[in-house]
């Protein structure tokens, strides 16, 4: 997710930074506390450039089976 803001994919960042949270939450494994730092600086990178955007990408995120959110971060797109 981070790679794809840097490289300028910020809706690409989004929908995986959701894939992750609903693996994250399907398995029961909170971000861990050293993670957390880069993961609020990533979302906060997000809502800079997508702003609202950022709200309906991640719900979409959460309407996507799991599988097709672990396809798209396979994907390369």
């Amino acid at each position: 997710a981070a790679l794809a803001l840097a490289e300028g994919r910020a809706e690409r960042g989004a929908g995986l930074a959701g894939a992750a949270d609903v693996l994250r939450e399907s398995i029961g494994a909170p971000v861990p506390t050293i993670e957390r730092p880069g993961k609020e600086s990533l979302m906060a990178g997000l809502r800079a450039v997508l702003g609202s955007g950022l709200d309906e990408r991640l719900a979409e995120a959460r309407l996507r089976p799991l599988a097709a959110g672990l396809d798209e971060a396979l994907s390369g797109d």
